[in-house]
C-alpha cells in the first residue's frame, strides 16, 4: 500500500543545509561535501516519485473529470458565441451600361439590372476586408435596399473569382473596362471564372424596402475563400438572367445614397482574436487546477 500524502502527516525530505569556510577545508572534507549533498538530491528526488506514485493510486473522481471535461470543451466551443456579425465595407458599385459603353456611373445614388434587346444594364460591387479579421461562416449576407418598385423580375448574384478587384474603382468602371464583363451582352468572359450565389427569382421589390440575400454552402465558401485571401477583396455581379419583357429595371440604393439606412451592407462573422482564445483556455486550466487542489486535499 502506498505511503499517506505528504499532506496528510508524512513530511518530505529536505537537503541538510551545510555553512562551512571552504578556505578552511581539506581537499577531503569538500569530497565529503559534495557526497552530503548529491546524497541529499537524490533522497529529494526519491521523495517527489513517492509523491507522483501515490497520486496514480488515487484518480480523481469521475464527477471532477466530468467537470474537467466540460469546462475544457467549453473553452473550445464558446468562441462560437462570442463571435458576431461585422460589417465589411463595400468600397465601390457602379452600373454599367450596353447603350452608353464609355459612360462612368459610379457617383450615381443607386445602382442596378436591366435587359432588353441591346440595352443592358448590370452592377459590380467591390467588397474589401483587407482590414478585418479572418472571416468565417455563420452569418453572410448582403442587404439592398430598392430604390423603385417592380414585380416578378430575377436578379442574379454573381462572384467574379477570376479577377483582381484590387484593379476597378468605381470612379472608372465602364461597360467597356468592367473586369470579367461579356461586352457582347448576357453573362461574363470566361476568365472571370463567373459562379451564381444567390439571386431573388421572380421577385416584387417594394421601393425603400431592405433585402437581405442570405449566403450558404458552397456560395458562402467562396465569397469567403476570395475575402480571406489575396487582397481581400471580391467582386459581386449583378445582371438579369434573360431579357425582361417589361421595361422597368431593377434599381437599389448605392454607397452613394443619401440616407444612411439605405445603403449596401455586407456582413459575415469573424474569429475570435488569439487573445481570446487564450483567455478561454486560461480559464478552462484554472477550474482544472481548481478542481485538482480540491481533490487533494
Amino acid at each position: 500500500m502506498a505511503a499517506p500524502l505528504a499532506s496528510h502527516g508524512a513530511a518530505l525530505v529536505k537537503p541538510t543545509r551545510q555553512v562551512i569556510n571552504i578556505t578552511n577545508e581539506s581537499l577531503a572534507t569538500e569530497r565529503r561535501l559534495v557526497d552530503a549533498l548529491g546524497a541529499s538530491k537524490r533522497q529529494m528526488r526519491n521523495s517527489s516519485a513517492s509523491w507522483a506514485n501515490q497520486h496514480k493510486q488515487h484518480p480523481l473522481p469521475m464527477n471532477i473529470k466530468n467537470a474537467v471535461l466540460s469546462v475544457l470543451v467549453l473553452a473550445v466551443t464558446a468562441t462560437q458565441a462570442f463571435s458576431q456579425a461585422i460589417i465589411v465595407p463595400i468600397t465601390d458599385d457602379a452600373t454599367i451600361q450596353q447603350n452608353a459603353p464609355t459612360n462612368n456611373y459610379g457617383s450615381a445614388t443607386g445602382f442596378g439590372v436591366y435587359n432588353r434587346t441591346n440595352v443592358y444594364y448590370k452592377s459590380w460591387l467591390k467588397l474589401d476586408a483587407s482590414s478585418l479579421q479572418t472571416l468565417t461562416a455563420g452569418n453572410t449576407k448582403l442587404t439592398l435596399t430598392a430604390a423603385n418598385t417592380t414585380t416578378g423580375y430575377t436578379v442574379e448574384f454573381y462572384l467574379l473569382a477570376g479577377i483582381d478587384s484590387s484593379t476597378w474603382s468605381e470612379n472608372t468602371i465602364t461597360w467597356n473596362n468592367a473586369p470579367g464583363n461579356n461586352t457582347s451582352g448576357f453573362g461574363f468572359t470566361t476568365q472571370a471564372n463567373a459562379s451564381l450565389i444567390g439571386s431573388f427569382t421572380n421577385f416584387s421589390f417594394t421601393a425603400n424596402t431592405a433585402y437581405n440575400l442570405v449566403f450558404t454552402g458552397a456560395a458562402e465558401t467562396s465569397l469567403l475563400d476570395a475575402l480571406n485571401s489575396g487582397s481581400r477583396t471580391a467582386t459581386i455581379a449583378l445582371t438579369r438572367p434573360t431579357n425582361s419583357t417589361g421595361t422597368s429595371a431593377n434599381n437599389f440604393f448605392s454607397t452613394e445614397a443619401t440616407t444612411a439606412s439605405y445603403v449596401p451592407q455586407f456582413s459575415a462573422d469573424v474569429i475570435p482574436e488569439p487573445s481570446t482564445y487564450a483567455m478561454l483556455v486560461l480559464s478552462a486550466l484554472g477550474l482544472s487546477g481548481y478542481a485538482l487542489r480540491r481533490r487533494l486535499r
